[in-house]
């Protein structure tokens, strides 16, 4: 019985909503639908970027600069390599982490520490502290060894390669595949971008985007552009990201920042977030015109002096029906949000319940609801609701 292949726009649909690690897998092993795998939407539940790293749902992406050792006639890999450009002794060269080319987002600084004056003064020290006839390679630290090599132009007993590894949930899933090492290191990963995200004319769904690294360098393609529904960055918000955001994806369904600074809050990409998550307490905070904000309350503490000044704002400034912030506490932190709820009351007054909930009036329309409850047993919320009168 013979079968009919199936037509290129189903395959498509096929692919479209395959496990996006195991259909670029099927790209990149079958030539006959690479046109098709790069032509359909691409969707990704989670996509993160750390340096080097690039984690696609359950799969990790990576580039190594590993050692393979020459014993005689025998060869072995190290058993770990780095995630950094080194000349050909081993050293590391710093200056390649801040390489930013076309299609490259830089968040941050990325600093370029030059580290040979350190190794020369432990070289130093070591020398003085040997035992006579034990030769200095001998007594080094592995770390130091390209150090000393070069120092000396030794021969070395290895040789550099490119590692790329895929690393699956289930370690016999996991693939390695080894590369002459004839291109920086920051080369290898802006590669290793292209061969998920180049050339790709279907849209690149991701629910959500990660940078878990201030300072960075995210490698990617020119043009490439994600459609986000959270975007979660460490720090603050860096309008770096916009080139590499649709702007169908505004207003952002979901941003999480770590800091808010008093500039984000005329920002138009922070203030209208549908959801924003920020991950430290500041009184800036109610200046902003976002309607629905979440607080994840860590250090420094706010005092119940400060939600009396985040209220006061609030009415100051009339905020409208349906605002709501929420504050989360530590689970052992209730004394904290009793504190700040007595507070509350005796500055506003209004009707306080036995179930956590105090009412009292902002304007001739409107009231503030002020809520609390433990959530699982693992912490308190605190919410601020303004709701009709």
């Amino acid at each position: 019985m013979s079968s009919k292949p199936m037509a290129y726009e189903n395959v498509k649909v096929v692919l479209e909503y395959l496990e996006p690690n195991k259909r670029i897998q099927i790209g990149c092993r079958c030539p006959s639908i690479r046109v098709a795998e790069r032509a359909a939407p691409l969707r990704i539940n989670h996509l993160v970027f750390t340096p080097g790293y690039i984690h696609v749902n359950c799969a990790k992406y990576y580039v190594q600069i590993i050692k393979k050792y020459h014993v005689g006639n025998l060869s072995k890999l190290g058993k770990s390599g780095c995630m950094y450009e080194v000349d050909k002794f081993g050293n590391e060269v710093p200056s390649d982490a801040a390489v930013v080319t076309p299609g490259d987002v830089k968040i941050g600084e990325v600093r370029v520490v030059e580290t040979d004056d350190h190794f020369e003064n432990l070289l130093q020290e070591i020398q003085r502290m040997k035992t006579p006839g034990d030769k200095v390679s001998d007594v080094l630290p592995r770390h130091m060894l390209p150090y000393y090599y070069r120092r000396h132009n030794m021969v070395l007993p290895y040789e550099q390669l490119i590692q790329v590894t895929i690393e699956a949930q289930r370690e016999t899933d996991t693939k390695t595949e080894l590369y002459v090492h004839n291109k920086p290191y920051s080369s290898a990963v802006k590669q290793l971008g292209k061969y998920l995200f180049g050339g790709r004319r279907g849209r690149i769904h991701v629910k959500e985007f990660q940078v878990l690294k201030e300072e960075q360098v995210i490698r990617l393609p020119l043009g490439v552009q994600f459609h986000i529904e959270k975007l979660n960055l460490v720090g603050k918000w860096r309008d770096e990201m916009i080139p590499i955001i649709e702007n169908s994806c505004y207003p952002l369904k979901h941003l999480q920042i770590h800091n808010l600074h008093l500039a984000d809050v005329s920002n138009p990409i922070v203030n209208s977030a549908e959801l924003l998550t920020i991950s430290s307490f500041d009184e800036c905070i109610a200046l902003l015109p976002n309607q629905r904000v979440r607080v994840q309350i860590s250090f420094p503490k706010p005092t119940p002096g400060d939600f009396i000044r985040y209220i006061e704002k609030w009415i100051e400034k009339k905020r409208s029906i349906g605002t709501c912030h929420e504050f989360f506490f530590g689970a052992s932190e209730y004394t904290l949000v009793k504190k700040v709820m007595e507070a509350i009351f005796d500055r506003f007054g209004g009707e306080l319940t036995g179930t956590g909930l105090l009412v009292f009036p902002m304007t001739k329309t409107s009231k503030l609801e002020v809520f609390n409850k433990k959530l699982r047993g693992i912490r308190w919320e605190l919410k601020l609701t303004v709701v009709a009168a």
